[in-house]
């Protein structure tokens, strides 16, 4: 199948296999599988899969629901279901097809770097033509103009600074992804804090409560529950 193609090395982002799991518990189906295809664009390559196998061709006694995971009209991978009962509901269908769909933004998200490398390189290439044919036409007027100017490399070398500044882009992107470092590492420690929180909380539910009072506790009940005299 014609497309692009991803490294089968790259590891594929986690939330895949986690909503992928969630169709799995929440649909009856017996197993999945998410399956990408090679950068030679024939070979297949599992690449994760959770209860029953999905079978790669047709089976008798199973049912297997596979959905398409594509980029740019290209096919790319593959998410299935199975299910041991030949007959699945539309409900089953119908929540089969919107965690399908979610798992599909996840998987072109995955292969957007791809996308974004083309482009930059495609705005990087426009950019630098187009400085060059403003910067030829700059020094034809120059050298048409012969004497007339005063100093004619002092007027070249400011009309090549001022064609190229314009030209920010690599500066917006170094902002992009400094911004998005942030975010991230910020997130990230969101996420630690959570799981501590919640380790506390588990484990403040597993401790035993103690009923044992000691003395010292009584006596002091003892003294505040008496009337003085």
């Amino acid at each position: 199948m014609p497309g692009n193609h991803v490294d089968a090395n790259r590891p594929l982002p986690q939330s895949l296999r986690h909503v992928a799991r969630l169709g799995l518990q929440n649909s009856g189906a017996q197993g999945y599988a998410i399956d990408q295809l090679m950068a030679d664009g024939e070979a297949w390559v599992r690449r994760w899969a959770e209860g029953l196998s999905v079978p790669e061709g047709d089976s008798p006694n199973l049912m297997v629901i596979c959905f398409p995971l594509g980029h740019e009209d290209a096919e790319t991978g593959a998410l299935s279901f199975v299910f041991h009962d030949k007959t699945v509901s539309d409900k089953t269908r119908l929540q089969l097809t919107q965690i399908a769909a979610a798992t599909e933004s996840i998987w072109q998200l995955w292969q957007a770097p791809g996308v974004y490398a083309r482009s930059v390189i495609r705005i990087a290439e426009l950019e630098a033509e187009l400085a060059d044919s403003k910067i030829v036409d700059r020094v034809c007027a120059l050298l048409e103009r012969g004497n007339l100017d005063l100093n004619p490399i002092d007027a070249i070398s400011r009309s090549v600074d001022s064609i190229i500044r314009p030209f920010e882009f690599g500066t917006v992107l170094k902002r992009l992804v400094r911004d998005l470092e942030q975010d991230l590492a910020e997130y990230e420690l969101v996420r630690q804090a959570k799981a501590v929180l919640q380790a506390v909380k588990a484990y403040q539910r597993s401790k035993p409560i103690s009923i044992f009072v000691t003395p010292a506790e009584v006596l002091v009940d003892a003294s505040v529950a008496s009337p003085a005299r």
